[in-house]
């Protein structure tokens, strides 16, 4: 597949077929992000979290 040719919507879809892709061009968060919402909204050691 011709990753130039590609829309974003197709680009997005393809990342159900090339997890690596995915993986390779997905932005990461800075440490620094999760301390401070980790601060923010006091999680307990017991507790979840969900990112959507």
């Amino acid at each position: 597949m011709d990753r130039k040719k590609m829309d974003k919507r197709d680009l997005a879809l393809s990342f159900a077929d090339d997890p690596e892709l995915y993986d390779f061009v997905r932005v990461g968060y800075p440490d620094e992000l999760f301390k401070c919402l980790l601060d923010k909204v006091q999680i307990k050691e017991h507790q979840r979290v969900l990112e959507i």
